[in-house]
């Protein structure tokens, strides 16, 4: 994969058209709130830890 230029995210549009996730960037790291992480991977937020 062809690295991005700084401050830029790349998104992925869904099958169903919805594109929807806020991260923090911060020091070359993307961040997200468990929450968010649960969307992402399809779970609860009881299982990312």
């Amino acid at each position: 994969m062809k690295k991005l230029p700084d401050n830029q995210i790349a998104f992925y549009q869904l099958q169903d058209g919805s594109i929807n996730i806020e991260v923090f960037y911060a020091e070359e790291n993307i961040w997200l709130t468990q929450k968010k992480m649960a969307v992402l991977f399809d779970t609860t937020p009881q299982n990312i830890t």
